[in-house]
């Protein structure tokens, strides 16, 4: 083996951000039930003679056949 050997830093060298205080129980559900996902843009695309709604992001994908309907 050429070049030197550098070890990986354990779990105790790494610092880790440490909460100053316990989250509520409240607080926590509360962040957790605000968080939503949002649903993908469906375009209207005509592949082969038919016409379907996909992702926008995979328009390109269905075009040139790399995703099967």
């Amino acid at each position: 083996m050429s070049g030197s050997l550098e070890r990986c830093p354990t779990y105790e060298e790494i610092p880790v951000a440490v909460p100053k205080r316990k989250t509520s129980r409240s607080n926590t559900r509360h962040r957790r039930s605000a968080w939503k996902a949002t649903a993908a843009d469906l375009v209207p695309i005509r592949v082969g003679g038919r016409e379907v709604s996909v992702p926008r992001r995979l328009v390109k994908a269905y075009q040139r056949g790399l995703i099967k309907f």
